[in-house]
């Protein structure tokens, strides 16, 4: 019988495993990864809109008329 078949089993936590990466993290590093991280979300916030914007348009019947 294995050694281990008896002990419980460890779930893994996607969110337990960043934190402990993040705590080996410089404060300057943790700063970094912030701004990226906050530079990419507005690009996608901005992304999205722009896609809405392109789909209403096209709904509208207007899209002919902007080039």
């Amino acid at each position: 019988m294995n050694a281990t078949a008896n002990q419980p089993r460890r779930s893994f936590s996607l969110a337990s495993a960043c934190r402990q990466v993040q705590r080996g993290w410089s404060p300057e590093e943790r700063t970094s990864r912030a701004l990226a991280a906050a530079a990419v979300q507005h690009r996608l916030v901005s992304l999205l809109l722009l896609n809405e914007a392109a789909c209403a348009l096209e709904s509208s019947g207007l899209a002919r008329f902007a080039g």
